[in-house]
């Protein structure tokens, strides 16, 4: 009898063992990118052409009053220009600028006034949301043609803008975008 029991037990262990086996899967997970020897710079700037490489700009807007910025009102727009220099022309690249920033509501950078944002426009002074981070903006693409080195910018806009009601508080508001510089 124990010999019987000794071989039901070997039978479901050799059960266990197949079955175990049975379940065993694979998968394979290919990689794949692009190598380039082209390198382009992020330039930030306040003025048009510049090809000076930048990794911080420091922009002050204007000293607006309360008054101007009621519910929905905007105020004090300054330009800046974003861009790339450096790239190394005669190669097929598309440097995309990717914006975002750790503090979004509503699309808009958050000032730290109550009801005040500030609203980044593009070159046609047309409203950028953040809501999606990262946005990309900004394609520059680099002419295959030529052999010498380039740079482009595009011009930007940040204003005031009042969110929700009329701006009461006073303060110094501030606000930080991230710019990310990718190939495709």
């Amino acid at each position: 009898m124990k010999f019987l029991n000794f071989k039901s037990c070997l039978a479901a262990l050799g059960l266990l063992i197949v079955s175990i086996n049975g379940m065993a899967q694979s998968a394979t997970v290919t990689f794949s990118g692009t190598v380039n020897a082209a390198t382009c710079f992020i330039t930030l700037s306040t003025s048009s052409g510049s090809t000076t490489s930048a990794s911080t700009l420091s922009l002050t807007l204007p000293t607006v009053s309360t008054t101007a910025l009621t519910s929905g009102a905007t105020a004090g727009k300054t330009s800046f220009y974003m861009g790339v220099s450096g790239c190394t022309a005669g190669t097929a690249l598309t440097p995309n600028l990717y914006l975002s920033s750790s503090s979004v509501t509503g699309g808009y950078l958050v000032s730290g006034v109550t009801n005040l944002v500030f609203e980044l426009l593009d070159s046609t002074s047309t409203t950028v949301s953040l809501t999606a981070i990262p946005v990309s903006k900004a394609t520059f693409t680099v002419p295959t043609t030529t052999t010498t080195t380039t740079a482009y910018s595009s011009q930007f806009f940040i204003q005031y803008r009042a969110n929700g009601a009329a701006v009461t508080a006073t303060g110094s508001p501030t606000a930080t975008l991230t710019v990310s510089l990718l190939y495709s």
